[in-house]
């Protein structure tokens, strides 16, 4: 009878209060080292000129270091390209050849506005959004604006023009952009 009365007794106290069956936790606040590191700050132009981190240095500066690149470069683009189906007025292959990488590519300038730049020949060491860094075989360093300037190329005994004016984007933005055609103007 007696534990009626408490189990009576404890219900009704239960009844009308609330209870947490886990204990409350405090929270505490993370010092100084805990929290999750900020991602790094990226270097500036000003800062990765400094450091010279795209400068070509005078040792590496020699065209037949750049010859096997060039090489190499054929060779991807016959993956890229079957130069026995090739066909000039089949779209993919075209789409192909926008978006390929010319690093190692063998250019030379064909038009330009600055007379100075037309015949320029030379290995693409370097592709920026607005140049090409050609090296030509006197070893000496050439950058070449896009704009303004038409560009050829010889492969597979097929001969490619490029447009700088439509190349004036990085080569990793390339592979994603869609292009549209647009007439040329004559220089």
């Amino acid at each position: 009878m007696l534990t009626k009365r408490c189990n009576s007794a404890m219900l009704t106290s239960l009844e009308h209060s609330h209870h947490t069956l886990d204990p409350i936790k405090k929270k505490t606040k993370k010092q100084g080292f805990d929290r999750v590191p900020h991602k790094r700050k990226k270097l500036s132009a000003r800062e990765r000129r400094q450091l010279k981190l795209f400068k070509i240095d005078p040792e590496q500066q020699k065209y037949s270091l750049y010859v096997p690149m060039h090489e190499t470069w054929v060779e991807y683009m016959k993956d890229i390209i079957d130069f026995e189906k090739f066909d000039p007025s089949n779209k993919a292959a075209m789409d192909s050849l926008l978006k390929a990488d010319y690093h190692g590519c063998k250019l030379t300038v064909s038009q330009s506005k600055c007379p100075s730049y037309v015949s320029q020949t030379g290995i693409v060491v370097q592709e920026s959004k607005n140049t090409f860094t050609l090296i030509s075989t006197d070893n000496r360093v050439r950058v070449i604006p896009k704009a303004h300037s038409i560009f050829t190329f010889t492969l597979s005994g097929h001969r490619f023009t490029i447009y700088g004016n439509h190349f004036l984007v990085n080569s990793a933005e390339r592979v994603v952009k869609k292009f549209k055609s647009r007439p040329m103007v004559d220089l």
